[in-house]
């Protein structure tokens, strides 16, 4: 399985598992960032996303042993990027932000999700998550049939 298409939502998840040097995923992850810095793809994400990856990339440089103030500076440094890549796109419009709202009441997903798979139906783009969570499993079936979504653990 492949993920061709040049632009691609990318979920919080795999952001984070891209600073996790041995988790599950990490090589992945890693790959994948390392295409989006050399502008082989270009990362959609909404806002949340960048909070999002803010305060779990902290906590994990927390969980690393990293001072409070280390741990800060690094996820800071990583939400900048995100904003000033210019191989990321922030998303965020009134069209976006209402079809997230459809998709939060059909579905009852993490608001985060729902954000990244609204970019996904709007523009058409895959979104990839690390891994199907939990509030997913019931329904992945229909989100795969639905939306163009991926997961690293497809990958795995």
């Amino acid at each position: 399985m492949r993920i061709s298409p040049r632009r691609i939502a990318i979920d919080t998840g795999v952001w984070v598992e891209s600073i996790l040097v041995n988790s599950e995923y990490y090589h992945l992850a890693k790959t994948i960032r390392t295409l989006i810095e050399r502008g082989r793809i270009i990362a959609l994400i909404t806002p949340l996303t960048a909070t999002e990856v803010y305060y779990v990339s902290c906590r994990v440089y927390r969980r690393l042993g990293l001072s409070n103030e280390e741990a800060i500076r690094r996820a800071e440094r990583f939400f900048e990027l995100l904003y000033t890549s210019s191989n990321v796109e922030v998303i965020v419009n009134s069209e976006v932000a209402k079809q997230a709202a459809v998709i939060k009441l059909e579905y009852n997903l993490a608001l985060s999700d729902c954000y990244l798979l609204a970019i996904s139906r709007i523009l058409n783009v895959p979104v990839l998550f690390r891994h199907v969570e939990r509030e997913m499993e019931p329904i992945v079936s229909n989100l795969r049939r639905e939306f163009n979504v991926y997961f690293l653990s497809d990958f795995s």
